[in-house]
């Protein structure tokens, strides 16, 4: 079954927020980044893990 409303993807048309990868800018709290971890799901996929100072 399709869903109602279009997915929101990173990439593309549904393109979200843009993706700051920057050790020096801010996170999404606002507070400095100090690391990142990035998992790889089974699928395509990855989870990322943004470390802030603070």
């Amino acid at each position: 079954m399709r869903p109602a409303r279009p997915v929101r993807h990173p990439v593309g048309e549904y393109a979200c927020a843009p993706r700051v990868l920057a050790a020096d800018a801010p996170g999404i709290s606002g507070r400095a980044v100090s690391g990142f971890t990035r998992l790889h799901t089974p699928g395509r996929g990855t989870i990322t893990i943004m470390r802030t100072r603070g």
